[in-house]
Formats: structure tokens, sequence, C-alpha cells
């Protein structure tokens, strides 16, 4: 992965991975990778991906004292939960690298086994990836691979959910988790980089995640507790213990609230809130005057809210050259109407009703030179996709800027809002290129898409 941003987790979140999903998904897969890999005492292992780590101590284990264990991960949030976890008695070493799977920092033939643990499919440059493996082996080296095969019943309504109630970047995101659907063609991508007696295996697990509900409980807790907590004896065990008897957002809200600053703390001040309080107080509770919190709410380092980070301003001068080169198509942003700045309104019939609201936006200017009058279709298109719609000549606009609304595109077969459906209107997201990101930031490019616009044919 050559973009460190965008795989670098913030806050906690390498934390709840290691203590929900590893348990629950990665361990079981884990055990048995490292058991076809037959390893053998004194070996030295590679682990790609490593992610927090799970693999690699099992690798530890099989090798022993004399062995040599490297977990190689571009994420550096994860390799800090990784340096965390203890390693069994008796198991190998484990350095943890922080390091890209395209150029690793390691040297050649210096391990005997590399194991890669769903890592294969992430990689923006697979064969690079396989090469690079190729290069750290010993000539008679072996490496051990596992990616999922293809789309499951979960994980579809999962990425489903994920798009309706997060966003399209994010479902894309897990996507990729399943992104190699042909085992043969993995095969050969392998044969076709260099190595030698590739041998696919499929594997059947039935994964037993906790019930729905107490798994969102959990997650949530486990973003709540800490270090940063009022309460840092607190577990996410007790929490879920005294939460129990509940169901749905009436325990989520509870718990927040009894986190919150004027919270109970689950017990550790006994006159805080509780939903269970809040409920019974007809008339509302005074919790007196508000109270400055400006200083503890900004994380930054320098303790104030930073207008100009170096980070932004470093990248002020590639931003003037790229500014100052002359650009071939037009540029794409979005826009929301009062009536429908959210899907869910057009499903509304007194919403939906009148002219139509999903239109290309274009200046005057632009319309003349493409050859498009108000009313008419255009045709816009970017390096991923294309879209058809109807044309709003607006003076709104300056030239070489077109605009879409976000959130249409109800003609989906899957779609059952029916008044949505009768207005569908078209997706912005399928112009919303997978490989724009921003320089400075790492984040994704949702506006300012370059885009073609021709007259529809």
């Amino acid at each position: 992965m050559n973009t460190p941003n965008l795989w670098q987790l913030s806050g906690n979140a390498a934390e709840r991975y290691e203590r929900v999903l590893v348990p629950a998904i990665f361990a079981p897969w884990a055990a048995d990778l490292v058991a076809l890999a037959k390893l053998r005492p004194g070996e030295r292992v590679l682990d790609v991906a490593c992610g927090t780590g799970v693999v690699a101590r099992l690798a530890a284990e099989r090798v022993g004292p004399a062995g040599h264990i490297v977990g190689l991960d571009l994420n550096e949030g994860m390799l800090e939960v990784a340096r965390s976890q203890p390693i069994p008695a008796g198991a190998a070493a484990v350095a943890w690298v922080q390091s890209s799977a395209l150029a690793m920092r390691v040297a050649d033939a210096s391990f005997d086994v590399v194991l890669c643990q769903q890592g294969i499919q992430f990689f923006p440059d697979r064969p690079q990836a396989l090469r690079e493996m190729i290069r750290v082996l010993v000539p008679s080296g072996r490496v051990l691979a596992s990616v999922w095969e293809g789309p499951t019943p979960y994980t579809t309504a999962m990425w489903n959910a994920v798009e309706r109630h997060v966003g399209a970047d994010a479902a894309a995101t897990l996507r990729k988790s399943r992104a190699i659907e042909d085992p043969k063609a993995l095969q050969d991508l392998m044969m076709q980089v260099g190595f030698r007696d590739v041998k696919i295996v499929c594997r059947r697990r039935t994964a037993r995640l906790p019930a729905v509900d107490d798994f969102i409980l959990r997650h949530f807790a486990e973003g709540a507790v800490g270090e940063d907590s009022p309460w840092p004896d607190l577990t996410v065990d007790e929490i879920a213990e005294k939460l129990d008897g509940a169901i749905g957002p009436p325990r989520i809200i509870d718990m927040l609230l009894r986190l919150g600053p004027y919270g109970d703390g689950f017990g550790r001040r006994p006159d805080g809130l509780t939903l269970a309080c809040v409920q019974a107080a007809a008339h509302g509770i005074d919790l007196g005057p508000l109270q400055p919190r400006l200083r503890e709410i900004i994380n930054t380092e320098s303790g104030v809210i930073e207008l100009a980070p170096p980070t932004m301003i470093d990248d002020l001068a590639r931003l003037r050259r790229h500014m100052a080169q002359p650009g071939s198509s037009m540029v794409l942003i979005g826009r929301r109407d009062l009536r429908c700045s959210n899907s869910f309104m057009h499903n509304l019939p007194a919403l939906v009703k009148g002219r139509d609201r999903c239109t290309l936006q274009i200046s005057r200017q632009d319309a003349a030179r493409i050859g498009l009058s108000d009313g008419g279709s255009a045709c816009i298109t970017s390096r991923v996709g294309s879209v058809v719609a109807p044309v709003e000549v607006s003076e709104d606009l300056m030239p070489g800027v077109v605009s879409l609304p976000h959130g249409w595109g109800h003609d989906d077969e899957a779609a059952r809002l029916t008044v949505a459906k009768a207005h569908a209107g078209v997706n912005t997201n399928v112009l919303t290129d997978d490989r724009a990101y921003d320089v400075a930031s790492g984040t994704a490019v949702l506006f300012g898409t370059p885009v073609t616009v021709a007259p529809a044919g």
C-alpha cells in the first residue's frame, strides 16, 4: 500500500479491532493458516500485513525461542497494539516493522516462511507485493496466504447496511476484503510472478458471532472506556452486565448518559444521570450553568485550534503548481436541495412533486459551448463511470464547474422506496473516482471530480 494515510487507523480503532474482531473472526483462521505452514523450530518467519499480530504470535509459539518472527504492517496504529500484546512463554521474540508490502524494509533471502492473512486483496499492486515476498525468501522458502473467497450473504448484507447508513466510500473499503473471487486467478498470478508449486486449499468455517444487539453495544463500549475515561477502571464486561435486560437504542443511550460528564459512572457517582432518572423527570433536570469545555475537547498537541497546521502549509507549493496547470476537463461538485437534502425525503410525495430536482446544473457559457439546452439531457463521464441527467442552465455556477445533487439513484433493483423509485434520479457515486485522494490528508476526493460533459445521444 503506497498511500500510508489511506490505511492508518486513528483513536482506539486498532484496539477495538483486536478486542472484538480478532477473537470472533481472525483468530480461528490464523490458527488454520499457521497449521498449514507446518512451521519447524528455529525457522525465520515474516508475517506480512500482520495487523495486531495474531498470526505472528501463533507462529512465534511454533518456531520456539530459537526462531525469529517479524510482523510487518503499513498501519502504525495496528503495530502499536501488536507491541502491547504479550508473547507466550517459550515463544520466539517478535520484531514489529512499519513498512509497505510493496517495498518491505527487510533484507533479501532472510526468511524461511512468509505468512499473509487477509492482506493480498488490499494491496494496490498485487504482483509487486508477491515479488517482494519472493525477494525476502530463501530459495527453498514457502509462502502461505489466505484470502476470503468472494462475498457471502452476511458480508453482502453488511456492505449494503454500511452503504445506506455510513456512505459509499466506507462500503467500498469493506468490499475490498472480498475482492478476490476466483482462486484460479490468484494461482495464475502467483505463477506469473515466479512462484512454483502453487496450491489452492479451500476451507469453510462457521463463525458464531454474539447476538447483534450485544455485538453493537460492546462495539460502542470499546470506544468509551480506557485511559481517557473519567473511570479508567470501568470495563466493557461491567457495562454489559449492568445494562443487561434492555435491548436496542435505549440501552446504548443509557450507557452514553452514564458515561457522560453528568453520568453515574455505573454506580461510581450515585447521584449522576441514568436513562431511568431522565425518563422519570417529567419536567426536565437542571444541570446548572453551562460549563466551558473547549480546552477539554481540543486534542491538538498545541492545545489550540490549529488553523494553519504544517501538513497543510507544507502542501501549498504543490497545490499552487497543480492549480496553475491548465485543465482539459470540467469539475463536478455536489449540492443539496432544501426539499430533498437526504435520500429518505425522496420517498415523501409532497417533497418530490413538481419540477425535477436531480439535474445537472451548468453555466450558460459552458452550455452554449458544449451544445446543451435547458431541459435537455447530458452525459457526464468520469474515469470510472458515466450517467445521463437532465440539464439545468444556471447562473449560480462558474464556467468549468458542473453540479449534480447528492443522494439520488433509486433505480436499483433492490430498492424498496416506491415513491423514490418513481423519481430515481442519478447516483453521483457512480462518478466518484476510487483512486483519487487528497495528497496532504489521504482523504477520499468526493467533490471536484474531473468529468467530461457532452449531449446525451
